[in-house]
């Protein structure tokens, strides 16, 4: 695949839309992609055609600047074969240790048709606002509000002004807000609470109290420490229905057997994953804890196109029906790193 011309990001005249451009992506994994200094992606949504999708690809330094302008609730133009489309940036995938960017999702709006998103809350004037300032703690419950919106009607926050908070007790709701009600359709009450401020209250003791010595207060009980959880053990743990079988390496030959039944029985390929030709090995990681049952599930290495989560979900959905046979070192119980590849690969 070609390379794209390097992105300068702009603005359309008429409807301040960010440009940005992409390429087509034509039968190419996604590693493949990345090797290029691309990201891969998709695009999907009403915009579109509805069950249509279309895999992209991005310049890395590209699709982060344009991800730090637009954020998920600013409209992109998006340029693709000379076609263009009006997108948000609906999903980013991250890896899970570098924090790089794997993967990409725009959804292609329709013009005419709402969608529903979440806009944040932006606080303003917090250190100008009287009831802050007479020593009221500021309590603000929401950080965004739920709506119904025309694309081109998109903002990326609606502001809350903490100046109107002049007296400690007074509430700020939703009415408060300057919200166009034409434009944005609300999921909560107008009367719903976003800020406040509460006295902090301090206990007062009276001025005959006699004060007694108090009784020396026992030690602090000693925290318990956390158990530790081994890399390699004298017996690893096995997964279930294979204790019947005579000998070690049998049960275990078994126990893989049966562990990866249960995984592919459970496995959903995403949907998003089939639509781009997305195949690969996810790489996870899990503790077996003494009583034999799983935690601390984590995503060593993911193929994109929520691939990795969806292996991950099955994992951790084990306890509602198995029990592992727990690890063992020195002839006792004791939790267990175990790490399993899983491999997803399309078929037809």
């Amino acid at each position: 695949m070609p390379l794209p011309k390097k992105l300068t990001l702009n603005f359309c005249e008429m409807a301040d839309l960010i440009k940005i451009t992409a390429n087509k992506r034509t039968g190419e994994k996604p590693r493949a992609t990345r090797h290029q200094s691309q990201i891969p992606g998709v695009m999907y949504g009403p915009g579109l055609g509805e069950g249509k999708s279309l895999a992209v690809a991005m310049l890395e330094g590209d699709f982060v600047r344009a991800f730090r302008a637009a954020g998920h609730n600013t409209l992109l133009e998006l340029e693709v074969d000379n076609k263009k489309h009006e997108v948000l940036i609906h999903e980013v995938q991250r890896h899970s240790v570098k924090n790089q960017i794997l993967h990409f999702d725009f959804f292609a709006v329709k013009r005419g048709e709402k969608i529903t998103t979440e806009i944040p809350l932006k606080f303003l004037n917090e250190e100008k606002s009287e009831a802050v300032r007479a020593g009221g703690a500021l309590n603000t419950p929401l950080d965004a509000l739920e709506v119904k919106v025309l694309p081109k009607d998109l903002v990326s926050e609606f502001e809350v002004d903490l100046t109107k908070l002049a007296e400690i007790g007074q509430q700020l709701t939703i009415a408060d807000l300057d919200i166009d009600a034409q434009k944005f359709e609300l999921s909560l009450e107008p009367d719903t609470l976003i800020a406040t401020t509460a006295e902090i209250q301090e206990e007062e003791i009276p001025e005959d109290t006699i004060v007694k010595e108090a009784p020396k207060a026992p030690p602090p009980p000693k925290k318990k420490k956390k158990p530790e959880i081994f890399k390699i053990v004298e017996q690893m743990p096995r997964f279930p229905g294979c204790e019947d079988k005579p000998t070690k390496a049998e049960k275990e030959k078994c126990a893989q057997a049966e562990l990866y039944k249960f995984i592919y029985d459970h496995l959903k390929y995403p949907t998003i994953a089939q639509e781009n030709g997305i195949e690969g090995k996810v790489f996870l990681r899990f503790a077996v804890d003494d009583k034999g049952k799983v935690s601390q599930v984590t995503i060593l290495r993911d193929i994109g196109g929520n691939c990795g989560e969806a292996a991950a979900k099955v994992i951790r959905k084990m306890n509602d029906s198995k029990t592992w046979i727990p690890g063992r070192q020195g002839g006792r119980k004791v939790s267990v790193w175990y790490t399993l590849p899983i491999v997803f690969k399309l078929t037809g």
